[in-house]
């Protein structure tokens, strides 16, 4: 049961689960200006144009009705001349003219006066092609605005000046309210909130300073604020598009997580953050502080001294020194599109009309509103380079009045404490806007406000320990005390504020309560007015801060399980931090060319894995890799090994003859290990006296620490360079997808840019969890996996009870505590909830690479049966664990995707989108057509054997399933028709009620009982088992993609066009095309008819792995030698000999020493009752017996010598025999006193944990 999973493209890919029709959601959430008509197609609002006004018609009211209310882009033109439009509008000193003069003669204005001695920080890059803002960008450094202006005047294009204090938020949370100091010489302290902006609130001024090369881009991307940007050297190309276009341009914080897009177009990218920037959480601290968060100064000596102190340590070095900020390579509010021809794509054809454009001469303003998202190109002209300023602003609510335009006073409460900072006008001076007055909370007196020009700090919007717990305390602690708990204080400071250096974001609470909130928590200690800041006290982590919050608000305290992502992974962020440029690009380079790591670097490596594993308490190392073994589902299974070794080695440069030890991780042993490979499951690859095996890291899935050991995932091949593991053809069928996908591409003309191929999954996991003591009374379970007897109970998954229905608290604590395993190693779980059958759960994560999603799916299976140990819980990854009730798979969606975006199954709207598409599809139905029976076998286990084709799981007949009006337009393409005909259109459907808005439904509809049906950005192979290992099922497709791909180059090669190579490949394997009910009769039929194979058993399925044509297709794209495929396929049939013995002796031993002694007992019992109720029960016994005999003899009677004789004898005899001797004992359990019955019933086991 599956397909109820989430699905997230990000560079034509996808992810498990069901694909979230995001985008429409999204757009109908904005309720502001669009520049499109999507009911008209027509551009609206200028033409193309952002409408310019000019300066002297634009007051206040006018700008907010017109334009920030409805949310619309106006530029405000001065001209450079303008007498005192800047100042009016902007509130700019006259020194801004000169600053805003071209070339030497601005910057000469710069240097002059207290300005040129101001110390800034500038980002310096090393090269061109960094960007600035980013990881990738070069070091900073400070320097004076006069040395800097030296630099531009020579026409350095390598250093850049932003006063910005911190990186943009990826959370979506607003910025410290502080302007930078060098704005001080260019802002009138007056006119910190600028005549025009009303009532709308600063949030930071910026000053962007710099010269770079014509035409440079800032890269497509949002703020998270209104936005009031002033032009003042050069000149500049703004191109906007709306916040409507969020599901298309698919920011990097969509593709990566979730996204909500507010009715006033803000986007955010976390929980909890209203439509005005402000977290929920910390607004409703603030309203929770009432009169309090400005008391009264108490004004005896013991609270002045306590004051004092705490006054010392807010001056002191712990907030004196600036942060140091650790960007990502690409923030989440940036996109990955650009609209410029460059380095990144251009911007979709999609996308071609939806923008405005707005040119920005000197003088001019732009206000642009929250989350519009725009790509600035610069244009230096005459100025000899660019300076301009802007205001962020707190974004308002859609459609409020001016006098009013937040929902309470929690922004206007904040920037009181900036204006008294800046010795602003009050009201009552009546030069500056009115202010908007908090409003008071009921019962509650209104807040005071200090006025005049007293020193600003964070803590005035704090509440401040009350006057009579300090003189109690005082009365109680010595000053040396206090004086302790301010240092304590301080070093918690310094802890949080090292902790900012972290690879995330600052909350918007972290930034402006840091240091106050730790000094006032000291203070309370200090009065014990609230002992839960003992809690607060002791926290030196990223969200220290939001848990202090909590301690003085009485909210629980908490942490942030998703501060822990890929906190215990090597991934390219870590590597980019910790190893040199040359050696990571020359690592990545050999990642695509497949060269060996030369023996410096890998050194380089090794000694930096080595510590960085250490800081996370490892002690160990281990290979771990992916055995040919798998007992359907049963304890062990298709699950990774590894042994593990100390990080130590013998230290030999030692001049001793006793070498000492040391810790380390030797480079030869982290690239390369060795084993005994006659061990494990090999095809007679590997034997006894010829054993010798090695592990090789694959060098694209990162390293993980877990519980003290660095984890190493590997490929495992034998002496002679055999693959006897799952990975090895994995990683060798991407390679072959990479090849004759970009092969394909050269010939149709498309994706030229292309330099890589991938391919991507995204895993569905299903299982069952019960008690863990049920679970060892059964010896079936432990034994196989599977109940091998058992009757349904009275109530099982009628009426649909179960599905989505709330988590038993148990099992929620088991996935909890599995969520944060897959989160600390970098593997986000997207969607948990149950299933369909009672007892029945599903997990699935965030699409990813194919090996290093396979990897994830082993490292969850291992992790649920570790973490249910500890909770007493067993988890079940068998298809068909309990009969008569759904089973379990693991539905795997695949797709295949260019290194530059584009996805081979995403109907795109630009013509290379849709050709590609079709292309794509045409490849997937040839290698579908032409290797049915290698898809099928690619599933063909005995567990899986009881799923396909019952209970919502697919048929054993493999079928493609892309819609049921693409399979229209195939027809249409082999009559003749363009490659562009297919209309890829969502269709709005009514709810029927007014309450509910109409959805967008996909392009196709869903098709549960196709084995491989399309999803809307990939397709979901269905027949997966939920015990098997993902590497073989999605080598196959990579497999069967690739000949297609191979097909159509060659067609093209070949001479014929584009358009025809498609045709024909339709035309000639249009047969496994399917849009109908897969369970039905008829389709056996109709399949039997096209051809198609129904191998509805694993003997009938494996037999044809090793067929010549299978063969031939393995050795053509080097995925298999033709030893490896027959090798592989003996593994099968022993695994499948294996598991059905072990089922049948299990199913004798239980009966024997189980249910015949329950039987006699309860046979005793009617020796003196009526004959109508003795005599049913005796035959039924005896049938028993009789059954029991008839197995025993078929498996004696099992031949040997000859695998598949040995699997087909299994399949079609022993089988057959369990069946009848379950159906015996199961008909037995109808009659038998309850008590009697030897093991735990399927009552009691899929329904026990669940209370």
């Amino acid at each position: 049961m599956g397909g109820r999973g989430r699905a997230r493209r990000e560079n034509g890919a996808i992810s498990g689960g069901r694909a979230r029709d995001k985008g429409p959601r999204l757009r109908r959430g904005y309720r502001g200006f669009c520049p499109l008509d999507y009911q008209q197609g027509e551009l609206v609002g200028g033409g193309g144009f952002v409408e310019r006004r000019p300066w002297d018609s634009m007051e206040p009211s006018f700008f907010y009705e017109e334009f920030v209310k409805q949310r619309r882009p106006v530029v405000i033109s001065t001209g450079r001349t303008a007498p005192g439009a800047l100042e009016a509008l902007f509130g700019l000193r006259s020194e801004a003219a000169k600053w805003a003069s071209p070339g030497s003669e601005g910057t000469a204005a710069m240097r002059s006066g207290p300005a040129g001695q101001c110390q800034v920080e500038v980002e310096r890059r090393a090269r061109k092609t960094q960007f600035f803002g980013q990881q990738d960008a070069g070091a900073r450094e400070v320097t004076t605005l006069s040395q800097f202006c030296d630099e531009i005047d020579e026409g350095n294009e390598l250093a850049y000046l932003t006063t910005q204090a911190l990186p943009e938020d990826a959370r979506g949370c607003p910025k410290a309210l502080a302007p930078p100091h060098v704005l001080n010489l260019l802002q009138e302290a007056e006119n910190l909130r600028p005549k025009l902006v009303g009532r709308l609130v600063p949030v930071q001024y910026n000053l962007w300073l710099g010269r770079s090369r014509e035409g440079s881009s800032s890269g497509l991307h949002h703020d998270f604020h209104d936005n009031i940007y002033v032009l003042l050297r050069g000149c500049k190309e703004f191109r906007l598009f709306s916040p409507r276009c969020l599901d298309i341009l698919s920011p990097v914080g969509v593709v990566q997580g979730d996204a909500k897009l507010h009715p006033n177009g803000l986007i955010s990218y976390v929980s909890g953050i209203r439509s005005d920037g402000a977290p929920v959480s910390v607004a409703r601290a603030w309203g929770a502080g009432g009169s309090e968060r400005n008391g009264v100064p108490n004004s005896d000596d013991e609270e002045a001294e306590l004051d004092q102190l705490l006054t010392e340590a807010m001056e002191s070095d712990v907030d004196g020194k600036g942060r140091e900020t650790d960007k990502s390579p690409l923030p989440d509010s940036f996109c990955q599109v650009s609209t410029c021809e460059g380095a990144r794509m251009p911007v979709p054809t999609s996308l071609q009309g939806r923008h405005i454009t707005a040119t920005l001469k000197v003088g001019d303003l732009l206000y642009l509103p929250a989350s519009w998202f725009h790509e600035v190109i610069s244009y230096g002209g005459d100025a000899g380079g660019h300076l301009a300023l802007n205001l962020w602003m707190a974004p308002p609510r859609v459609n409020s009045p001016l006098e009013r335009p937040y929902e309470d006073g929690f922004w206007e409460d904040l920037y009181c404490s900036l204006e008294r900072a800046r010795g602003a006008k009050t009201d009552k001076d009546g030069d500056a806007p009115a202010r908007e007055v908090a409003t008071p909370r009921p019962n509650k007196p209104a807040r005071k406000r200090a006025v005049g020009g007293a020193p600003w700090t964070h803590r005035n919007c704090l509440p401040r320990p009350s006057r009579k717990s300090v003189k109690t305390q005082a009365r109680d602690k010595d000053t040396e005390g206090v004086r302790k708990m301010v240092r304590d204080a301080k070093q918690e400071a310094a802890k949080l504020r090292n902790s900012f250096a972290a690879d995330r974001p600052l909350l918007y609470a972290e930034m402006m309560w840091t240091e106050s909130l730790v000094c006032y928590l000291a203070s309370c200690k200090a009065s014990c007015k609230r002992h839960r800041a003992q809690v607060a006290m002791g926290q030196a982590t990223s969200s220290a801060v939001m848990q202090a919050v909590s301690a003085v608000t009485g909210t629980p305290v908490g942490t942030d399980p998703l501060a822990t992502m890929g906190k215990n992974m090597f991934d390219d962020k870590v590597m980019a931090e910790k190893l040199p440029a040359a050696v990571i690009k020359r690592f990545q380079e050999c990642l695509i060319s497949g060269a060996p790591t030369t023996e410096e670097d890998q050194k380089i490596i090794a000694d930096t894995m080595f510590e960085w594993a250490r800081e996370r308490g490892a002690v160990d190392f281990a290979h771990w890799f992916f055995p040919l073994r798998g007992q359907g589902g049963a304890v062990g299974g298709m699950l990774g090994a590894y042994k593990q070794d100390t990080l130590l080695d013998l230290e030999f440069s030692s001049k001793f003859v006793t070498k000492p030890m040391k810790a380390c991780l030797p480079a030869e042993r982290l690239f390369q290990g060795e084993t005994d490979g006659s061990s494990f499951p090999n095809g007679g690859l590997r034997v006894t006296h010829s054993a010798a095996a090695f592990t090789t890291w694959d060098r694209s899935s990162p390293p993980f620490v877990l519980n003290k050991t660095l984890y190493i995932p590997c490929a495992f091949i034998t002496h002679f360079g055999k693959c006897i593991d799952e990975k090895t053809p994995l990683l060798r069928s991407m390679d072959a997808v990479k090849a004759q996908g970009l092969r394909m591409l050269k010939a149709v003309g498309l994706g030229k840019d292309a330099q890589t191929m991938h391919s991507y999954l995204g895993w569905e996991q299903e299982f069952f969890v019960l008690d863990a003591a049920l679970y060892k009374a059964r010896p079936d379970l432990v034994n196989t996996g599977r109940t091998l007897f058992g009757k349904l109970p009275t109530r099982h998954q009628q009426g649909d009870l179960n599905y989505f229905q709330a988590i038993p608290t148990s099992v929620q604590t088991l996935l909890d505590n599995v969520q944060a395993a897959m989160l600390e190693i970098g593997c986000p779980m997207a969607v948990k909830h149950n299933e369909v059958a009672p007892g029945q759960h599903e997990m699935s994560p965030v699409f990813r690479v194919a090996n290093v999603s396979c990897d994830s799916n082993v490292f969850f299976m291992e992790t649920m049966n570790r973490e249910a140990a500890k909770l007493g819980l067993q988890v079940l990854f068998h298809e068909k664990p309990f009969a008569g009730i759904n089973g379990s798979g693991k539905h795997a969606n695949w797709s295949v995707g260019t290194d530059t975006g584009l996805n081979f199954f995403y109907p795109g709207k630009t013509e290379e989108g849709k050709k590609l598409y079709v292309s794509g599809i045409a490849c997937l139905a040839y290698g579908l057509s032409q290797y049915n029976e290698l898809v099928r076998c690619s599933v063909a286990t005995a567990g899986n054997d009881h799923r396909l084709g019952a209970q919502e799981a697919p048929p054993a007949i493999i079928s493609l399933y892309p819609g049921q009006g693409f399979e229209q337009f195939v027809d249409a393409i082999i009559g003749g028709a363009d490659l562009l005909g297919y209309k890829a259109e969502k269709k709005h459907q009514q709810t029927g009620c007014s309450q509910a808005m109409h959805i967008e439904a996909n392009v196709e509809d869903r098709n549960r009982t196709a084995p491989f049906p399309f999803c809307g950005n990939r397709f979901e192979f269905r027949a997966v088992g939920s015990s098997q290992n993902c590497c073989l099922p999605v080598m196959v497709c990579n497999a069967i993609m690739a000949a297609g791909m191979a097909s159509l180059a060659g067609l093209i090669e070949g001479g014929m066009s584009h358009r025809d190579a498609v045709a024909k490949m339709f035309k000639e394997n249009k047969h496994v095309i399917f849009t109908g009910n897969g369970y039905s009769a008829e389709w056996r039929e109709e399949a039997a008819k096209r051809g198609l194979p129904n191998l509805n058993t694993t003997p009938k399925a494996v037999v044809t792995w090793s067929s010549a044509k299978n063969k031939k297709l393995f050795e053509d794209l080097k995925i298999y030698t033709k030893e490896e495929t027959e090798a592989r396929q003996e593994v099968m049939l022993e695994n499948y000999i294996t598991c059905l013995t072990i089922e049948a002796q299990t199913m004798i031993n239980m009966v024997e020493t189980g249910f015949i002694p329950a039987c006699a007992k309860d046979l005793k019992k009617c020796d003196n009752m009526s004959s109508k109720i003795a005599q049913p029960r005796k035959v039924a016994y005896e049938a028993i017996v009789d059954e029991l005999e008839k197995l025993k003899a078929s498996l004696d009677a099992m031949p040997h010598g000859d695998l598949e004789k040995e699997a087909t004898y299994l399949c079609d005899s022993v089988k057959v025999k369990m069946a009848a001797l379950r159906e015996a004992v199961d008909k037995a359990e109808t009659m038998m006193e309850s008590s009697l019955y030897p093991y735990p019933t399927y009552e009691q086991m899929i329904y026990s944990h669940h209370f």
